[in-house]
């Protein structure tokens, strides 16, 4: 009967479904970030490890520099058109066979071949190609008497929304590199000081020590009166014979090491234009 119904067992039992069902959705939501972000760290640490012995100089790293890859990875261009038409209700859908020839295009004509270099790409010059090439394709059809197959018209927004899509993909790449592939030190300026991103590091150039201080990082040697210098041969870290500046995965990250950090970062939004995007990505609270 009703008064069954609202007795305060009852009640407590649904209030505790709600909070089991609200637990399992965080869960859930957890899970699939993390798997995400592990992915996405694969590929950046894989990137680092093809690519440390050209962008950066021990010696001066003032000469460091971030290149973007270059290898080919047609899964990548296929996740940034689908991802972003399928989130985007102003995006038409896209077919598979559609999505196929995009990705050919944009590989064979635009000359980008992952999602690192879709994010410094511009979308104009894009669809400029893209169209091109469907209205050739057209003619070609047209004069042989053929269907040729659906094509599509892409417009700039379109273009743009894969762009968004590649670069929030990319900026999680460029901060593992410019942290020398420390997953573990990228975690905690995430975690710690909700600065998970160059655009973060960036404003934290001229004091690191309240940045080293808010992560609770530590000297390997505090009693070292001297930093030693930390070198990287296949993807590897070594270091000189008085004590590591860099240890991978406990934490121990010298202040001098989150310095050059910060500098990277800053150097990269200064002085390398193709990254200027990067200016619209920071740490949101709660990630």
């Amino acid at each position: 009967d009703d008064n069954n119904k609202n007795s305060p067992n009852n009640m407590e039992a649904a209030e505790q479904a709600v909070k089991d069902v609200e637990h399992a959705m965080e869960q859930l939501h957890q899970y699939d970030s993390k798997r995400r972000r592990d992915r996405v760290a694969g590929a950046a640490l894989a990137r680092f490890h093809a690519t440390s012995g050209i962008v950066k100089k021990e010696e001066d790293d003032t000469k460091w520099i971030l290149h973007t890859p270059e290898e080919h990875d047609a899964e990548e261009l296929q996740e940034c058109i689908v991802q972003s038409s399928s989130s985007t209700a102003s995006t038409p859908m896209i077919g598979k066979e559609q999505i196929t020839s995009l990705v050919t295009t944009l590989m064979e004509h635009c000359h980008i071949y992952n999602w690192r270099q879709l994010a410094n790409a511009n979308a104009t010059d894009i669809v400029n190609i893209l169209n091109t090439i469907h209205h050739q394709d057209e003619e070609k059809d047209n004069n042989h008497h053929q269907g040729g197959g659906e094509k599509i018209m892409v417009s700039v927004k379109m273009v743009e929304s894969w762009l968004d899509y590649a670069q929030s993909q990319s900026v999680e790449e460029v901060i593992v590199e410019i942290c020398d592939g420390r997953l573990d030190a990228v975690e905690t300026l995430r975690d710690q000081a909700r600065s998970g991103t160059p655009k973060d590091l960036c404003h934290w150039r001229h004091i690191p020590e309240m940045l080293w201080e808010e992560c609770g990082f530590h000297n390997p040697n505090p009693s070292s009166s001297s930093t030693p210098k930390t070198t990287r041969k296949e993807g590897t870290t070594t270091t000189d014979s008085s004590s590591s500046t860099l240890v991978e995965d406990t934490g121990e990250v010298s202040l001098d090491t989150l310095a050059t950090w910060c500098q990277r970062a800053y150097q990269i939004l200064e002085e390398q234009d193709e990254y200027e995007w990067l200016n619209w990505y920071t740490t949101s609270v709660g990630s």
